[in-house]
């Protein structure tokens, strides 16, 4: 392909607003979405209470905001099981489901070159 006709995924120039893979990667980016979706994807429909013993230095403020926003976008979904006492689990919807393969893509990229990347910050 010539490099005139590469057709770019996201521009740097707009705002997150405006370019929606770039409010994806900074969505997916943020610290605790990959360990939630990761726990969820191991243990399908979890509690609260056991994604907060999992997930090693989460604050409970951080994992309700996190799974908040998680469900705003339509990655995680919030059920209420009607029981006694109510429970309330949260689980992957498809589209967070499909994330698997974008973390084992990343996880895959890692193991062959993360050791050719340079990641010390420019002062």
């Amino acid at each position: 392909m010539n490099l005139n006709q590469r057709k770019y995924v996201f521009d740097p120039a707009a705002d997150d607003d405006e370019d929606p893979v770039a409010a994806v990667i900074e969505l997916t980016g943020r610290k605790w979405t990959r360990p939630i979706v990761e726990h969820l994807l191991d243990g399908g429909n979890m509690r609260y209470s056991e994604l907060a013993a999992e997930i090693d230095g989460i604050s409970d403020k951080m994992l309700s905001e996190s799974l908040e926003d998680l469900e705003e976008s339509q990655l995680v979904s919030r059920d209420v099981v009607d029981t006694r006492p109510v429970r309330v689990e949260y689980s992957l919807t498809e589209t967070g489901a499909a994330l698997e393969e974008v973390i084992d893509a990343v996880a895959e990229w890692t193991e062959l070159y993360a050791d050719r990347v340079d990641t010390t910050p420019d002062i």
